[in-house]
């Protein structure tokens, strides 16, 4: 079965897993406070199919973890493009700018784990926090860290993380416990091998800060009308520096960002409420409604009303 776009697996007041809708809500810094999992189990599993919706760029405390299971995955962390074959994963680093891009023509699923580091390493004082969680705390650490089956340690990673995900889903006896366990074996076999990895660190410079600042804005107000130079006054800097930011992290322009995340909030009233096609245009920002038909065909490669019948 594929989930929708983050449909996420959480635990319930009553203890089992459940499955509801869970959006992608960001502060004023752009910072996710989605909250994953619960207060006594913070761990969320997914189970996206990239041609219905992408996931935007975000960050969140949490660790990510991301395996592609069909067809290709295309990964952008703090502006670098990473593609995942099938069993190809990635680990993202907390506090990292993040999204998975979305693919109308091709096949592209995925699994994912997202991982509060306090789950694995319990208070900061203790020893398995030290060992596991501080490692990947400093700005030297790698911002994310890509894995293939061709080299063992790695493969063992992601059947750890794979382990994790199907224990949490499947409901497993004592599935708490086995995840976190896994998980750590996951981390250890990580910090075993920090020295071998040649990725981008996390320092976060400048540009990745100005940047969260302004997909935070565009998230927040994307139902208004927002210009470079509301972007240019909020950064406080020229249109050059604007339009060269946004290419180098995000891929695109400024306007089409704000363009795609109207989309994909389109897209998600669509399945999620019985408003009108015209409704859900005017709250997403769109004025005239054969511009947003025009524009969402473009993008999801149907009509509102197909994409609402599918």
């Amino acid at each position: 079965m594929i989930f929708q776009y983050l449909y996420i697996i959480k635990q319930s007041f009553g203890g089992s897993m459940a499955i509801s809708i869970c959006d992608v809500h960001t502060n004023q810094t752009g910072k996710d406070t989605t909250p994953y999992g619960s207060v006594e189990f913070p761990v969320a599993c997914y189970e996206d199919d990239m041609q219905i919706l992408s996931v935007p760029v975000h960050w969140h405390e949490e660790y990510e973890f991301i395996v592609a299971t069909k067809g290709l995955v295309t990964v952008y962390v703090n502006g670098k493009h990473i593609e995942l074959n099938p069993s190809e994963a990635i680990f993202i680093n907390s506090g990292c700018l993040h999204g998975v891009k979305s693919t109308v023509e091709k096949v592209s699923v995925l699994r994912s784990l997202v991982i509060l580091p306090k789950l694995i390493g319990g208070t900061t004082d203790s020893v398995i926090y030290k060992k596991l969680v501080l490692p990947f705390s400093s700005k030297e650490a790698p911002a994310y860290i890509v894995l293939n089956e061709g080299k063992n340690w790695q493969k063992k990673i992601t059947d750890h993380m794979l382990s994790a995900w199907a224990v949490i889903t499947e409901e497993s006896f004592d599935y708490e416990n086995e995840a976190r366990y896994q998980v750590s074996k996951a981390m250890r076999i990580l910090v075993e091998h920090l020295s071998e990895i040649d990725t981008p660190t996390k320092s976060n410079d400048i540009l990745l800060e100005r940047m969260k600042i302004a997909i935070s804005h565009i998230e927040a107000h994307y139902a208004d009308d927002i210009s470079n130079h509301d972007l240019m006054e909020l950064l406080d800097c020229c249109e050059s520096v604007l339009l060269r930011n946004f290419k180098q992290v995000v891929g695109t322009s400024p306007i089409q960002f704000l363009m795609n995340y109207r989309i994909q909030k389109a897209a998600d009233m669509l399945l999620t409420t019985d408003l009108k096609c015209c409704d859900i245009a005017a709250s997403c920002g769109f004025h005239d409604i054969s511009y947003f038909t025009k524009i969402f065909k473009r993008t999801m490669g149907v009509t509102p009303s197909m994409y609402r019948d599918t």
